[in-house]
């Protein structure tokens, strides 16, 4: 059975799993304070290019990044971010 979804040209259907297709991939946040801020600082300079969009979040006790590599995706990634979930949460 296909996913239940959007229509062809409104984006991905809801249960799309962006981690899967490698479109959504995320790193653990640094312990060490300057290596904290020298990736901060990398992954906001990408943003700021139009490479790349990311957020912050916790899964689990553990803080990290959720990088979107296609800036395409941005939309659908923070509307994903923003309910505090994971796109294999979106079912």
């Amino acid at each position: 059975m296909p996913p239940v979804g959007p229509a062809p040209g409104d984006g991905p259907p809801a249960d799309f799993d962006y981690h899967t297709v490698g479109i959504v991939f995320d790193l653990l946040r640094p312990a060490d304070d300057r290596d904290r801020k020298l990736l901060e600082y990398a992954l906001n300079q990408l943003e700021d290019l139009g490479a790349i969009a990311f957020a912050e979040t916790r899964e689990g006790g553990e803080r990290r990044y959720h990088v979107a590599p296609n800036p395409h995706y941005a939309a659908a990634f923070e509307s994903i971010v923003r309910r505090g979930g994971r796109p294999e949460d979106l079912q």
